[in-house]
């Protein structure tokens, strides 16, 4: 398992995340509507959200 944090700022229908390190380093920004969301996440490994 990666160690990996993924913030997520809920809107009606536009979410932001932050992906970063155990250490809180942002490795990564998104803005995705909610289908690819919802494909982000059924993607990802097990992660601390």
């Amino acid at each position: 398992m990666k160690n990996t944090i993924i913030t997520i700022d809920l809107a009606t229908s536009v979410f932001e995340l932050a992906i970063a390190t155990p250490q809180y380093r942002i490795t990564q920004r998104r803005r995705l509507d909610r289908d690819a969301f919802r494909q982000f996440i059924h993607e990802q490994e097990p992660a601390l959200l």
